[in-house]
């Protein structure tokens, strides 16, 4: 990986431009880290009426499976759940996946008291 950078886009404190670093003295990174880390659920939003689930992750997701889905009425011993399996992929926007529920899901999801 490579960066290049125009002139002025960097202030230092006594409010110095920034050299520019031009094609074809573009520099090296030093040190490359590359994302080794699986997208973990950060939070997720149930909203019947409108009939969406949205779930926002830690990172920036590209894409999501609904039928991956399953909720449970219960963290630890559930006695009730149910696996996604007529929503939709509808957006994802950065780190927030909005899936369209499907009306069999609406209903299978309300009759397990979810």
């Amino acid at each position: 990986t490579f960066i290049t950078i125009g002139s002025g886009a960097v202030l230092d404190l006594s409010q110095h431009p920034s050299v520019a670093i031009t094609n074809g003295m573009a520099q090296q990174v030093r040190i490359f880290t590359a994302d080794n880390l699986p997208p973990k659920v950060a939070s997720f939003t149930l909203d019947f009426n409108m009939g969406t689930l949205s779930i926002t992750f830690d990172e920036v997701v590209t894409s999501l499976n609904p039928r991956a889905i399953q909720l449970q009425n219960n963290l630890a011993s559930p006695t009730s759940s149910y696996t996604l399996q007529y929503s939709n992929l509808n957006t994802i926007v950065q780190n927030t996946a909005t899936v369209t529920l499907g009306l069999l899901d609406v209903d299978n999801l309300e009759i397990a008291s979810l």
